[in-house]
């Protein structure tokens, strides 16, 4: 789906725009700067007297690291690694964002010697109000947002880059967009830390006919063959052209916890499909590393596994060997859409769990999924389990999210996960607890470890950011001693047994 349109006369950049020159290039682009002075109020500054100016929101800079006056002193320490070789080779026109301040946008005109450089401003030149109305659009729109994070791509693409989603709406790999003119791209990610798939905005500013395409997708961009703001990336503040309303999650992994029960028969599977290139990738690996520490102190036997072909081996062979009254549990951590799960490169549909299921007839199977996969995993799959909780069956699943008052910032991995973890945590060190937990499953059909992750989802809900803000609603589903499958909404208190019964 796709909106184009012009920008309406009148609206644009505000304010002045500043440009950074030394008596070499100002003379050399002379003929550029008074294009710019006549579309736009312009003030040219000598590098000497930038310190005053380096707060404002629109700076232009002409020279590279290497222009003399004290350009290249100011160039020179916000190019990264790879842009100093580009510019000392090719010559470019990027832009940065807060460099020096937040919502301010840096660009950089800059050829490997003075007269590349002026060549770069005469072709360039009119593509700099574009990028400005863009910007102002852009923050206009969705500063005060608070889910959604803009991003701009500091280079132009052109016709000659292949731009697209990593997947269509339908799971599908699509084509290319058929750019025609040069553009400035810009991608809102509408729920920032977000699992995907869930809505983004795929935006081109086209520089000669100032039009602004709008594709509305649901997946993270791909750049010539390359995820683009997938893990560090996703970071870095001189992509935003908006300020989100968190900050970056801070890696804390879980050291070993010591057993509160000894490994027996029972076993859990826990599969990690994050692959190269996708995101969060962080957060999932916190996921599958809290998750295994946590469940092997609960007395499982863990394995970790991160391909759909180990998978499959490993459950042909459990469900074989495994006795009847044992425990299988399967956690999976992944980008998913509806009624599928992103495993690597493949999106699984939930049949296939179905069919990898049927074999552990007799065994109490329990399913926790931290994915955007949403309630068509429940119908599929409740003739299988004995529970299935779910991070969200129709709204956001979350990554490792810390919103302002998050009341645990200091969790790891996904938000749904590390509080599910957390809450499992208390519970295995809390003897009282546990000792009633025990006392009920041998009094019901039920198996100890459906018990226990029954109670600490409840618990969970508590310290979970998403749920928090009413940004996600976890579910869970059990089945009843009559053997329908129900959903639980379960009341923090309890006058009956804590495991809900």
């Amino acid at each position: 789906m796709l909106l184009g349109m012009a920008f309406p006369p009148g609206t644009g950049a505000s304010g002045e725009i500043i440009v950074v020159v030394n008596s070499i290039d100002e003379r050399l682009n002379m003929d550029s700067i008074s294009f710019l002075q006549a579309q736009h109020p312009v003030k040219l500054v000598h590098p000497s007297d930038f310190d005053t100016e380096k707060y404002l929101p629109f700076i232009i800079i002409l020279g590279g690291n290497r222009s003399p006056e004290g350009t290249g002193e100011i160039v020179g320490p916000i190019l990264s690694s790879g842009e100093i070789p580009l510019i000392e080779e090719e010559g470019a026109v990027l832009v940065k964002m807060n460099v020096w301040t937040y919502n301010q946008a840096v660009i950089i005109v800059a050829g490997s010697h003075r007269e590349q450089t002026k060549s770069l401003c005469d072709s360039r030149v009119h593509s700099i109000l574009p990028l400005m109305k863009g910007i102002d659009s852009i923050q206009s729109e969705y500063d005060s947002d608070g889910k959604a994070l803009a991003f701009l791509w500091p280079f132009l693409v052109t016709p000659a880059d292949h731009i697209s989603p990593y997947l269509t709406s339908r799971g599908e790999h699509p084509m290319p967009y058929e750019l025609t003119e040069p553009c400035w791209f810009f991608w809102i990610d509408e729920y920032s830390c977000g699992k995907f798939a869930h809505p983004c905005q795929f935006i081109f500013v086209g520089i000669h006919t100032n039009s602004i395409t709008i594709h509305h997708e649901t997946w993270w961009p791909v750049l010539n063959g390359e995820s683009v703001w997938t893990s560090s990336e996703y970071w870095n503040s001189t992509y935003w052209v908006t300020i989100p309303p968190f900050s970056r999650p801070i890696s804390s992994l879980l050291p070993p916890v010591p057993s509160s029960r000894s490994v027996g028969a029972d076993r859990a599977l826990i599969v990690n499909g994050w692959a190269p290139g996708h995101p969060l990738k962080e957060d999932l690996s916190e996921d599958d590393h809290r998750m295994r520490i946590i469940l092997i102190a609960a007395g499982l036997d863990v394995e970790s596994l991160t391909t759909l072909e180990a998978m499959e081996t490993t459950c042909t062979q459990w469900s074989a060997d495994m006795a009847p009254g044992s425990t299988f549990l399967l956690y999976i951590t992944a980008h998913g859409s509806q009624g599928s799960v992103l495993l690597g490169e493949t999106l699984v549909p939930v049949s296939y769990f179905n069919n990898l299921l049927m074999g552990f007839g007799g065994i109490h199977v329990i399913i926790i999924i931290d994915a955007p996969c949403g309630g068509i995993f429940i119908e599929e799959l409740k003739s299988m389990a004995e529970v299935i909780i779910m991070a969200s069956t129709s709204l956001q699943v979350y990554g490792d999210w810390d919103p302002d008052h998050d009341v645990n910032p200091t969790d790891g991995g996904s938000e749904f996960s590390s509080s599910l973890e957390e809450s499992i945590l208390h519970i295995l060190a809390d003897g009282e607890w546990m000792d009633r937990i025990t006392r009920c499953a041998g009094t019901s059909r039920e198996s100890f470890y459906t018990l226990l992750v029954a109670e600490a989802f409840v618990e969970a809900q508590g310290s979970d950011a998403g749920v928090f803000m009413n940004y996600t609603l976890p579910r869970m589903w059990r089945r009843e001693e009559d053997g329908e499958f129900v959903e639980k909404d379960y009341k923090e208190e309890s006058d009956g047994c804590a495991c809900g019964h």
